[in-house]
């Protein structure tokens, strides 16, 4: 099969090629004869059929070339799909809802809760525990915040001792 791989574009260039000729033997015989009316029938079968030889091998390339352009994004995509599926987690890894702790709706990248504007009058969403969700590598709501906030630590300026009010210089 190999010998025939580009059978469709070599095809296509040797008709372009005697498209090319058949127009220069019409040229050339029309360029013979003196009368006008003599040489029309150069005209039509040198040109005509010619330029008609040049488009047919300019479609077969191009068919040739899309043909092939085809085969090599397939090739393409095939090693994408690959790769996607051995960069996959498998599945046996997913995290399992324990139904325990606040309850928390998913959407395809984040988890919200029940009551966020963003998820209200959806259907279709999934609800899990926050740490089930969590496990899934869902990043959690900015306008609700379904995670509870652990206990803050006051500030390293809320911890120095105040001076003196009005006092320049070092403390």
């Amino acid at each position: 099969m190999s010998r025939f791989e580009r059978f469709g574009a070599k095809l296509g260039v040797l008709l372009c090629l005697a498209g090319f000729v058949l127009v220069f033997l019409g040229w050339n015989g029309a360029a013979s004869v003196d009368r006008l009316t003599a040489q029309f029938p150069y005209l039509i079968s040198g040109g005509i059929g010619g330029l008609a030889l040049v488009i047919l091998g300019a479609i077969l390339i191009s068919v040739d070339t899309r043909r092939e352009d085809g085969h090599r994004v397939e090739a393409m995509l095939a090693e994408v799909r690959d790769a996607l599926i051995r960069l996959a987690p498998p599945p046996e890894e997913e995290a399992v809802d324990d139904g325990k702790g606040p309850r928390v709706v998913t959407g395809h990248t984040s988890f919200h809760r029940p009551d966020c504007p963003l998820v209200a009058g959806r259907e279709g969403l999934v609800e899990m525990s926050v740490e089930a969700a969590l496990a899934k590598d869902l990043i959690a709501c900015r306008i609700c915040n379904p995670v509870p906030a652990p206990p803050s630590r006051p500030t390293a300026r809320a911890r120095r001792p105040r001076t003196a009010r009005g006092k320049v210089g070092p403390r």
